[in-house]
């Protein structure tokens, strides 16, 4: 979901990332397709395009996973009214029928619930009203989910784990204003409360199901020091990053970053998802045109995956999403929309761009690594 500049990640010292982590495999064992995952955004959601046939494009590069927004303010645009499955059920539906597990990001307030009514990515006034549309989310798609006994011919893939919001800290400082979190007070702790909430419908519902931090990027390491600082420890099963940086080295580096703050915090068996990479993430990149974009892409792609995936033990990475699958390429002034592994053109074609044969590749290669 990231469309902001960012700035560039400062050079750390090397020793920072020798760090040591628990995770479920050992370093020989070969990776599941559930490791590797792509987000899926608008354009893929237009009039047109066919969700079916993007989730079996996502699957038939490698990947088992894909990330999906589950906007609130679209759902439940009234005070106590019913929530709308539509959206979100065409999507699950859609993932399950392509084999591929879901990992949503549940976001933005509609009007009757925001802190800032008419403010999308407001919190919400009371985190409590958050929290019962995520466990009506959890009723709807968990392991006793109604979606699924109401869909007997889906192959059934509830989803068990949730993220709770993206983004509350924008990337040029650790407590930062961000385009996804409205609200002029420190943010720490409106969203410890709200992560506080969401834990506990989400665990209600579904015992054994994972709550997943919001995206942090920028500077995330501090960013989590302050979470923690504000009691978010204990509130969370992972933590997601969105390591946008220009250079392939310095993806790793504020991984390493972050797990060295979770050792600290006492967290060191706590996996870290990459819930977005990509390249480009800065508007001046686009200057190299498009044949120049591509190319650098495929290159950063291709040194930046192989690199998170062979860390994986070492730094506790339980997982890795391209953003984004399908993007337009064709805002000057907004890098995210050249991002995607396929392109949309007019009529409702999608073309593969170069970026998806690398993805394909790599991601190929480390699943048939032992």
């Amino acid at each position: 979901m990231a469309r902001r500049m960012v700035s560039r990640l400062p050079a750390v010292a090397l020793t920072a990332l020798v760090l040591a982590a628990v995770v479920a495999a050992p370093a020989s064992a070969a990776l599941p397709r559930s490791f590797f995952g792509v987000s899926l955004h608008p354009p893929a959601f237009d009039p047109g395009v066919s969700l079916t046939a993007q989730m079996r494009g996502i699957a038939a590069t490698g990947a088992g996973t894909v990330t999906l927004s589950f906007e609130w303010l679209h759902a439940q645009p009234t005070a106590r009214g019913p929530v709308d499955f539509t959206r979100s059920d065409a999507a699950v539906g859609a993932a399950a029928r392509a084999g591929l597990g879901v990992l949503p990001v549940v976001v933005t307030t509609p009007p009757w619930a925001a802190l800032t009514p008419g403010e999308a990515f407001s919190p919400p006034a009371d985190p409590t009203t958050y929290a019962a549309y995520l466990r009506a989310l959890v009723d709807r798609y968990g392991p006793r989910g109604t979606f699924w006994t109401r869909n007997p011919s889906l192959p059934r893939r509830p989803i068990r784990g949730w993220q709770v919001w993206n983004e509350p800290v924008g990337g040029e400082r650790p407590d930062g204003a961000s385009i996804f979190w409205v609200d002029s007070r420190p943010f720490a702790p409106t969203y410890v409360a709200l992560l506080r909430a969401a834990r506990a419908a989400v665990r209600a519902a579904d015992p054994g199901a994972d709550v997943v931090l919001a995206g942090l990027v920028g500077r995330s390491w501090e960013t989590l020091t302050l979470l923690y600082a504000a009691g978010a420890r204990g509130q969370f099963d992972a933590v997601s990053l969105h390591p946008y940086t220009g250079r392939p080295g310095n993806v790793l580096r504020a991984v390493g970053l972050v797990r060295a703050a979770m050792r600290a915090a006492g967290d060191a068996n706590v996996p870290i998802l990459v819930t977005e990479v990509g390249w480009p993430s800065f508007a001046p990149d686009l200057s190299w045109g498009d044949a120049g974009v591509r190319r650098h892409q495929a290159w950063w792609l291709s040194q930046v995956v192989p690199q998170l995936a062979r860390a994986r033990t070492r730094l506790g990475i339980g997982g890795v999403v391209w953003n984004t699958w399908i993007t337009r390429d064709r805002d000057p002034a907004n890098a995210f929309d050249h991002s995607g592994l396929v392109r949309l053109q007019d009529g409702g074609r999608v073309v593969p761009k170069r970026l998806v044969r690398t993805w394909r590749r790599v991601v190929g290669a480390e699943l048939a690594r032992r």
